[in-house]
Protein backbone atom coordinates (compact mmCIF):
# COMPACT_ATOMS: atom_id res chain seq x y z
CA UNK A 1 0.00 0.00 0.00
CA UNK A 2 1.10 3.68 -0.85
CA UNK A 3 2.13 5.51 2.12
CA UNK A 4 -0.64 7.67 1.31
CA UNK A 5 -2.99 4.91 2.78
CA UNK A 6 -4.86 5.53 -0.62
CA UNK A 7 -5.33 2.94 -4.01
CA UNK A 8 -3.93 -0.15 -2.42
CA UNK A 9 -4.24 -1.40 -5.93
CA UNK A 10 -1.29 0.86 -7.34
CA UNK A 11 1.85 -0.96 -6.44
CA UNK A 12 4.20 1.69 -5.29
CA UNK A 13 7.45 0.11 -6.94
CA UNK A 14 5.69 1.03 -10.03
CA UNK A 15 4.89 4.26 -8.75
CA UNK A 16 8.44 5.00 -7.75
CA UNK A 17 10.12 4.14 -10.56
CA UNK A 18 7.59 6.05 -13.19
CA UNK A 19 8.53 9.19 -10.84
CA UNK A 20 12.17 8.78 -10.69
CA UNK A 21 11.68 8.20 -14.63
CA UNK A 22 9.70 11.17 -14.67
CA UNK A 23 11.61 13.39 -13.12
CA UNK A 24 15.31 12.20 -14.96
CA UNK A 25 13.50 13.04 -18.07
CA UNK A 26 12.37 16.49 -16.43
CA UNK A 27 15.89 17.19 -15.81
CA UNK A 28 17.47 15.94 -19.25
CA UNK A 29 15.08 18.54 -21.07
CA UNK A 30 16.14 21.27 -19.16
CA UNK A 31 20.29 20.83 -19.44
CA UNK A 32 19.41 20.32 -23.01
CA UNK A 33 18.83 24.13 -23.33
CA UNK A 34 22.55 24.48 -22.98
CA UNK A 35 22.93 23.33 -26.72
CA UNK A 36 20.01 25.39 -28.28
CA UNK A 37 20.31 28.49 -28.95
CA UNK A 38 16.74 29.31 -30.43
CA UNK A 39 14.44 30.95 -28.21
CA UNK A 40 11.20 28.74 -29.78
CA UNK A 41 13.00 25.72 -29.22
CA UNK A 42 13.77 26.67 -25.78
CA UNK A 43 10.06 27.38 -24.72
CA UNK A 44 9.14 24.22 -26.10
CA UNK A 45 11.44 22.42 -24.37
CA UNK A 46 10.66 24.26 -20.68
CA UNK A 47 7.40 23.16 -21.60
CA UNK A 48 7.94 19.65 -21.77
CA UNK A 49 10.35 19.95 -18.89
CA UNK A 50 7.39 21.27 -16.85
CA UNK A 51 5.15 18.52 -17.73
CA UNK A 52 7.37 16.09 -16.58
CA UNK A 53 8.29 17.07 -13.49
CA UNK A 54 4.69 17.86 -12.98
CA UNK A 55 4.16 14.52 -13.48
CA UNK A 56 7.01 13.00 -11.30
CA UNK A 57 5.48 15.40 -8.11
CA UNK A 58 2.42 14.14 -8.51
CA UNK A 59 3.84 10.33 -8.32
CA UNK A 60 6.03 12.30 -5.07
CA UNK A 61 2.69 13.02 -3.83
CA UNK A 62 0.95 10.03 -4.36
CA UNK A 63 3.74 8.00 -2.59
CA UNK A 64 3.57 10.18 0.54
CA UNK A 65 7.19 11.46 -0.04
CA UNK A 66 6.02 15.53 0.38
CA UNK A 67 9.63 16.97 0.61
CA UNK A 68 10.47 15.65 -2.75
CA UNK A 69 7.15 16.68 -4.33
CA UNK A 70 7.05 20.22 -2.61
CA UNK A 71 11.13 20.28 -4.78
CA UNK A 72 9.63 18.66 -8.62
CA UNK A 73 6.41 21.08 -8.09
CA UNK A 74 8.68 23.84 -7.61
CA UNK A 75 10.83 22.58 -10.94
CA UNK A 76 7.66 22.50 -12.57
CA UNK A 77 6.44 25.80 -11.72
CA UNK A 78 9.69 27.50 -12.86
CA UNK A 79 9.97 25.88 -16.43
CA UNK A 80 6.53 27.23 -17.02
CA UNK A 81 7.30 30.37 -15.74
CA UNK A 82 10.07 30.88 -17.96
CA UNK A 83 7.49 29.66 -20.75
CA UNK A 84 5.37 32.28 -19.63
CA UNK A 85 2.70 30.24 -18.35
CA UNK A 86 0.23 31.22 -15.63
CA UNK A 87 0.30 27.70 -15.01
CA UNK A 88 3.34 27.75 -12.83
CA UNK A 89 0.93 29.68 -10.17
CA UNK A 90 -0.88 26.55 -9.74
CA UNK A 91 2.63 24.69 -9.52
CA UNK A 92 4.07 27.42 -7.16
CA UNK A 93 0.55 26.71 -4.90
CA UNK A 94 1.35 22.94 -4.79
CA UNK A 95 4.92 23.69 -3.93
CA UNK A 96 3.77 24.98 -0.84
CA UNK A 97 4.01 28.45 -1.83
CA UNK A 98 1.85 30.91 -1.00
CA UNK A 99 1.10 34.17 -3.23
CA UNK A 100 2.67 35.32 -6.61
CA UNK A 101 3.98 38.53 -7.28
CA UNK A 102 0.95 39.15 -10.20
CA UNK A 103 3.54 40.44 -12.78
CA UNK A 104 1.58 38.32 -15.47
CA UNK A 105 1.33 41.51 -17.80
CA UNK A 106 -0.23 39.72 -20.58
CA UNK A 107 -2.42 37.71 -18.30
CA UNK A 108 -5.89 38.47 -20.34
CA UNK A 109 -4.06 37.06 -23.54
CA UNK A 110 -5.01 32.99 -22.63
CA UNK A 111 -7.16 30.89 -21.08
CA UNK A 112 -4.92 30.58 -18.49
CA UNK A 113 -5.19 33.64 -17.17
CA UNK A 114 -8.04 32.43 -14.52
CA UNK A 115 -5.09 30.58 -13.01
CA UNK A 116 -3.89 34.30 -11.82
CA UNK A 117 -6.99 35.45 -10.85
CA UNK A 118 -7.39 32.39 -8.31
CA UNK A 119 -4.39 32.88 -7.03
CA UNK A 120 -3.82 36.45 -6.42
CA UNK A 121 -6.97 35.85 -4.08
CA UNK A 122 -4.27 34.79 -1.66
CA UNK A 123 -3.15 38.66 -1.37
CA UNK A 124 -4.97 41.83 0.42
CA UNK A 125 -6.07 42.62 -3.23
CA UNK A 126 -8.90 40.54 -3.75
CA UNK A 127 -10.76 43.72 -4.69
CA UNK A 128 -8.08 45.69 -6.51
CA UNK A 129 -8.58 47.32 -8.85
CA UNK A 130 -5.88 45.49 -11.51
CA UNK A 131 -7.12 41.71 -10.47
CA UNK A 132 -10.79 42.93 -11.18
CA UNK A 133 -9.44 44.26 -14.62
CA UNK A 134 -8.69 41.34 -15.42
CA UNK A 135 -11.25 39.56 -14.20
CA UNK A 136 -13.80 41.92 -16.89
CA UNK A 137 -10.72 40.82 -19.59
CA UNK A 138 -11.31 36.91 -19.02
CA UNK A 139 -14.78 36.67 -20.10
CA UNK A 140 -14.01 36.66 -23.99
CA UNK A 141 -12.59 33.26 -22.84
CA UNK A 142 -16.11 31.49 -21.44
CA UNK A 143 -16.73 28.59 -23.10
CA UNK A 144 -12.80 27.37 -23.54
CA UNK A 145 -11.66 24.45 -21.02
CA UNK A 146 -8.41 23.63 -19.48
CA UNK A 147 -6.63 21.09 -18.61
CA UNK A 148 -6.68 17.03 -18.60
CA UNK A 149 -10.11 17.28 -17.15
CA UNK A 150 -11.32 20.33 -20.04
CA UNK A 151 -12.49 22.04 -16.61
CA UNK A 152 -15.00 25.18 -18.67
CA UNK A 153 -12.87 28.57 -18.15
CA UNK A 154 -16.57 29.91 -16.40
CA UNK A 155 -16.11 27.49 -13.24
CA UNK A 156 -13.08 29.39 -12.51
CA UNK A 157 -14.87 32.62 -13.14
CA UNK A 158 -17.66 31.95 -10.87
CA UNK A 159 -15.44 30.81 -8.33
CA UNK A 160 -13.44 33.89 -8.33
CA UNK A 161 -16.48 36.11 -8.10
CA UNK A 162 -17.65 34.10 -5.58
CA UNK A 163 -14.49 34.52 -3.53
CA UNK A 164 -13.71 37.84 -4.38
CA UNK A 165 -17.53 38.93 -2.78
CA UNK A 166 -17.00 36.85 0.29
CA UNK A 167 -17.79 38.74 3.59
CA UNK A 168 -15.57 36.37 5.95
CA UNK A 169 -17.98 36.71 8.92
CA UNK A 170 -21.37 35.00 7.08
CA UNK A 171 -21.67 31.43 7.16
CA UNK A 172 -24.03 32.04 4.33
CA UNK A 173 -20.65 32.92 1.96
CA UNK A 174 -18.57 30.05 3.47
CA UNK A 175 -21.85 27.68 1.78
CA UNK A 176 -21.21 29.91 -1.64
CA UNK A 177 -17.29 29.05 -1.28
CA UNK A 178 -18.16 25.56 -1.21
CA UNK A 179 -21.10 25.59 -3.89
CA UNK A 180 -18.77 27.14 -6.41
CA UNK A 181 -15.49 24.26 -5.60
CA UNK A 182 -18.74 21.85 -6.05
CA UNK A 183 -18.44 21.10 -9.57
CA UNK A 184 -14.62 21.30 -9.38
CA UNK A 185 -15.04 18.15 -6.99
CA UNK A 186 -17.32 16.50 -9.01
CA UNK A 187 -15.40 16.91 -12.27
CA UNK A 188 -12.23 15.06 -10.10
CA UNK A 189 -14.60 12.47 -8.66
CA UNK A 190 -15.79 11.53 -11.51
CA UNK A 191 -12.52 11.23 -13.48
CA UNK A 192 -11.54 9.27 -10.81
CA UNK A 193 -14.31 6.72 -10.47
CA UNK A 194 -13.82 6.23 -14.65
CA UNK A 195 -10.13 5.97 -14.65
CA UNK A 196 -10.59 3.04 -11.83
CA UNK A 197 -12.88 0.97 -13.75
CA UNK A 198 -10.09 0.99 -16.38
CA UNK A 199 -8.15 -1.60 -14.43
CA UNK A 200 -5.65 -2.42 -17.41
CA UNK A 201 -4.12 1.52 -17.52
CA UNK A 202 -5.39 2.43 -14.28
CA UNK A 203 -3.19 0.48 -12.08
CA UNK A 204 0.29 0.99 -14.34
CA UNK A 205 -0.42 4.52 -13.90
CA UNK A 206 -0.59 4.76 -17.86
CA UNK A 207 -3.29 7.50 -17.98
CA UNK A 208 -3.22 11.43 -18.54
CA UNK A 209 -5.23 11.58 -15.81
CA UNK A 210 -3.43 11.21 -12.20
CA UNK A 211 -4.50 9.61 -9.49
CA UNK A 212 -3.93 12.84 -7.57
CA UNK A 213 -4.12 14.80 -10.38
CA UNK A 214 -2.73 18.52 -10.18
CA UNK A 215 -4.90 20.50 -11.44
CA UNK A 216 -7.58 19.72 -9.06
CA UNK A 217 -5.51 19.38 -6.17
CA UNK A 218 -3.67 22.74 -7.18
CA UNK A 219 -6.67 24.89 -7.70
CA UNK A 220 -7.85 23.30 -3.84
CA UNK A 221 -4.40 24.67 -2.97
CA UNK A 222 -4.89 27.77 -4.21
CA UNK A 223 -8.47 28.52 -2.58
CA UNK A 224 -6.87 26.67 0.98
CA UNK A 225 -4.23 29.69 0.87
CA UNK A 226 -6.97 32.35 0.41
CA UNK A 227 -8.82 30.57 3.04
CA UNK A 228 -5.96 29.94 5.61
CA UNK A 229 -6.39 33.56 7.05
CA UNK A 230 -9.88 34.04 6.84
CA UNK A 231 -10.12 31.30 10.22
CA UNK A 232 -11.64 28.63 7.81
CA UNK A 233 -10.07 25.48 7.74
CA UNK A 234 -9.30 24.03 4.46
CA UNK A 235 -11.07 20.70 5.19
CA UNK A 236 -14.00 22.70 5.70
CA UNK A 237 -14.24 23.17 1.86
CA UNK A 238 -15.27 19.74 1.44
CA UNK A 239 -17.27 19.84 4.28
CA UNK A 240 -21.35 18.53 3.23
CA UNK A 241 -20.43 18.07 -0.71
CA UNK A 242 -22.24 15.25 -2.71
CA UNK A 243 -19.73 13.92 -3.80
CA UNK A 244 -17.81 10.48 -3.00
CA UNK A 245 -15.95 10.11 0.35
CA UNK A 246 -13.08 8.80 -1.28
CA UNK A 247 -12.06 12.28 -3.00
CA UNK A 248 -13.02 14.11 -0.84
CA UNK A 249 -10.55 12.35 1.48
CA UNK A 250 -7.53 12.00 -1.21
CA UNK A 251 -7.95 15.66 -1.45
CA UNK A 252 -8.08 16.60 2.04
CA UNK A 253 -5.18 14.52 3.16
CA UNK A 254 -3.06 16.71 -0.26
CA UNK A 255 -3.96 19.92 0.92
CA UNK A 256 -2.65 19.20 4.35
CA UNK A 257 0.79 18.16 3.28
CA UNK A 258 1.42 20.22 0.61
CA UNK A 259 4.48 22.27 1.34
CA UNK A 260 5.60 20.18 4.28
CA UNK A 261 8.86 19.43 5.12
CA UNK A 262 10.41 16.90 7.34
CA UNK A 263 10.50 18.98 9.90
CA UNK A 264 6.24 19.22 9.35
CA UNK A 265 6.86 22.97 8.93
CA UNK A 266 5.32 25.13 6.18
CA UNK A 267 8.24 25.70 3.38
CA UNK A 268 8.72 29.19 3.66
CA UNK A 269 7.85 31.61 0.73
CA UNK A 270 11.35 32.88 0.11
CA UNK A 271 12.97 31.53 -2.83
Amino acid sequence: MLKSGFFPELEPERVLRLRDVAADIGRAYRASLDTSDKQQDKRRVYAFAGTYFRRAAANSLLLGEHSIASKLFGDAARCYQLVGMPYSIVMRALAGKRGHDLSWDKTSDSPQGVYALIGGLDRENRRSERLLRWRHDMDEFRGKRLGILAIPVDLYLDLFDTMAGLELDSGEQVTSLREAMLPFIEIYSSALQRAKRDKFHWTRLTMPFHPVEPDVVGLVAMVANAVVGWQLSPSALFEGLPVSREATSVLNYCISRIGRQPNNRMESDEE
